[in-house]
């Protein structure tokens, strides 16, 4: 197999964190998929294989994320795909507290039109998602999902369903901006945080291109809440200039203050290291950083 996302979380209810791996299997044509894996902990320090506490779907999932919801106080998961077999939606992972997971039937908790994957007349692909995020994006006390597309491959943007009483539905879907690689743009991880200290929450977007048939390049997107579950796109302030579209993709994205300023800066890493424009060489595993300035940019 091969491990795209994970999640480390405790999902059996015992005080230690345990492990949900996303394995979709060979990347590569036919694409045909592998079945995920959960590692629970055990008695005396131990961890055991628990992937048959998961439904067995062979599958291609592409990112993971959680969070409570049903509210019966355990960690469920939500569940991406972008494989060839679109018979598969994106689906949610219902835990019996113990880390005995249940798949949701389709359509019950996320709207069938935002679940299934479908082909476009110009071979894009409808509801794409990258990943997911499972976060509260406004002040409703509803966990809200946040998916992460982009027209370079998907039919749509990145989207928020923001969640409701029965679930999440079309019609509290917000698309948001694409970010400065426009319609070539994948959105590829994210970060929920009040940029602009104004009491709410702002996301920041982590966007990716393609050169031919190689995935690179960098832009870094900020979202600014406003009401009405409005955002605003500043990307042009807070990262002046800050738009590669060459060198290896970023993956990962990290806050933290690395120079004791008490502001937090921003550090991007990828799987193999990143070739950014400082000329670095690739695979030696050095990171982007982005120092944040007294103006609140970087």
């Amino acid at each position: 197999g091969e491990t795209r996302d994970f999640i480390i979380e405790d999902l059996n209810g015992d005080g230690i964190n345990d492990i949900f791996i996303a394995d979709h299997g060979p990347d590569y044509d036919p694409l045909p998929g592998a079945q995920n894996l959960l590692i629970l902990s055990a008695p005396n320090g131990k961890f055991i294989n628990a992937t048959l506490n998961l439904p067995q779907i062979s599958d291609f999932s592409h990112g993971v994320t959680s969070g409570d919801i049903d509210s019966d106080g355990d960690i469920d998961l939500f569940v991406t795909q972008n494989g060839a077999n679109f018979n598969i939606p994106h689906y949610f992972l219902i835990n019996d507290g113990k880390g005995k997971f249940t798949k949701v039937p389709d359509g019950q908790l996320l709207d069938k039109s935002l679940s299934f994957l479908s082909n476009t007349s110009g071979n894009k692909r409808r509801n794409f998602y990258f990943d997911a995020g499972l976060e509260f994006v406004d002040d409703d006390d509803k966990l809200d999902l946040i998916l992460l597309s982009g027209k370079l491959q998907g039919a749509e943007n990145n989207r928020i369903v923001f969640g409701s009483n029965s679930g999440f539905k079309l019609k509290n879907a917000v698309e948001l901006q694409p970010g400065r690689f426009n319609s070539r743009s994948m959105g590829v991880n994210y970060l929920l945080t009040d940029i602009d200290n104004d009491g709410d929450n702002d996301i920041l977007i982590l966007h990716a291109t393609s050169s031919g048939h190689q995935w690179g390049g960098t832009d870094l997107q900020v979202l600014v809440q406003e009401e009405n579950r409005k955002f605003i796109d500043k990307s042009d302030f807070y990262f002046p200039g800050v738009v590669f579209d060459y060198g290896t993709w970023g993956m990962y994205l990290n806050l933290i203050d690395l120079n004791n300023d008490d502001k937090k800066d921003i550090v991007i890493t990828a799987f193999n290291g990143i070739d950014d424009p400082f000329k670095q060489g690739d695979k030696k595993g050095i990171p982007k950083v982005f120092i944040r300035q007294d103006d609140g940019s970087f």
